[in-house]
């Protein structure tokens, strides 16, 4: 059983940020597509959503958020079997930079904003990475889900510490692999 008090089933804004690094090639990219198909088909309705690939650089794979409705969750999934480790280095920042940056121009209902960070969190600016996320916690719900077996556990406990997710969803601070 689901506690009701901690499961958020009110439409927002999705960013999902798959790490698209070489770390993350072959079952921890498998598994990392599989979790972000099983998280598309089960956005709430009226919802919208992009996906964001990073590596050394980072790709939107919409031009804009996608309103969740079968059409689009289609053309998704059609785009989530070509995603491949094949962005480089893992630089987490200029993602979620981004979508800091760009919410204030696209949320005018004032929906909450729902990042999921897919990574395996192997990094060198992981501080910065924390600071950014705290700073911008007021205004951005973020899970960060580690994938693969060297997953650094410390950037997705902190990650999650600091943003106001806690307040809406149980931690998830999930090892999808640990044999990877």
């Amino acid at each position: 059983k689901y506690d009701s008090k901690v499961i958020n089933d009110f439409p927002g804004n999705f960013y999902f940020v798959v790490d698209q690094s070489g770390s993350m090639s072959g079952t921890p990219m498998d598994i990392a597509k599989e979790a972000l198909i099983l998280f598309l088909k089960s956005l709430p309705e009226n919802s919208k959503y992009n996906i964001i690939g990073f590596g050394s650089s980072y790709k939107y794979y919409h031009d804009k958020l996608q309103d969740y409705n079968e059409m689009n969750l289609n053309s998704s999934l059609e785009k989530i079997s070509g995603i491949s480790a094949n962005l480089g280095g893992t630089n987490i920042d200029s993602p979620l930079s981004s979508i800091y940056y760009k919410k204030k121009d696209v949320n005018e209902k004032k929906e909450p904003t729902h990042n999921r960070l897919l990574t395996d969190g192997c990094v060198d600016n992981k501080e910065y990475v924390i600071d950014l996320i705290s700073a911008n916690s007021k205004n951005f719900i973020l899970s960060s889900i580690g994938i693969g077996g060297g997953v650094d556990e410390d950037l997705n406990q902190n990650s999650n510490q600091y943003s106001k997710q806690a307040n809406y969803y149980p931690n998830i601070n999930t090892l999808c692999s640990n044999n990877s």
